[in-house]
């Protein structure tokens, strides 16, 4: 497991902190020693929370956007608050490259499909329409046969229910 630079920093402090006060004050030492072990554990616990809850959003994320592509022939801008209102390096550093890399080519689909609409009223030819929603269709059955959190945060019943959906759908 890495640590983010930030945390990384302050104990670097805490320990150099520590060697000299170690020497001077031995109980001092000790105390300080007992906070840095605390941060470490509140860090590492934190991260925790944040990995699962940013996992858990951008499951849910990908699947209500894909629901959306399967049954409406709206060409409007799809948002994705959940993975847009994070930067890219924190998304790296919690999702690990792997992970990262294959949630990215899902929301560059969602993304070429909304640069593609933009300034354009109604959906133009229907094979691009088609197109560009069947690349985010891939996308997300790729994340989601391929990244196992995915498959942990989405419910059978939901992916066999758009499936099911896809099969009635002219729009992937």
């Amino acid at each position: 497991m890495e640590i983010s630079f930030r945390p990384k920093i302050g104990l670097q402090f805490v320990i150099i902190a520590l060697g000299v006060l170690a020497v001077v004050y031995s109980y001092l030492g000790v105390i300080i020693g007992a906070i840095g072990a605390i941060l470490i554990v509140y860090e590492v616990k934190t991260r925790g929370m944040e990995r699962d809850d940013l996992r858990k959003k951008i499951a849910s994320e990908a699947l209500g956007i894909t629901n959306h592509i399967v049954t409406s022939t709206d060409a409007s801008r799809i948002l994705y608050p959940d993975w847009s209102s994070k930067a890219e390096g924190f998304k790296t550093d919690i999702l690990g490259k792997g992970d990262y890399k294959l949630c990215k080519q899902f929301y560059d689909a969602v993304e070429d499909r909304n640069q593609h609409y933009v300034g354009k009223e109604g959906l133009g030819s229907w094979e691009d329409f088609e197109k560009l929603n069947r690349a985010i269709y891939d996308a997300f059955f790729k994340i989601y046969g391929e990244i196992t959190w995915v498959k942990n945060f989405i419910p059978q019943a939901s992916i066999n229910g758009l499936l099911s959906k896809a099969k009635r759908s002219a729009c992937v």
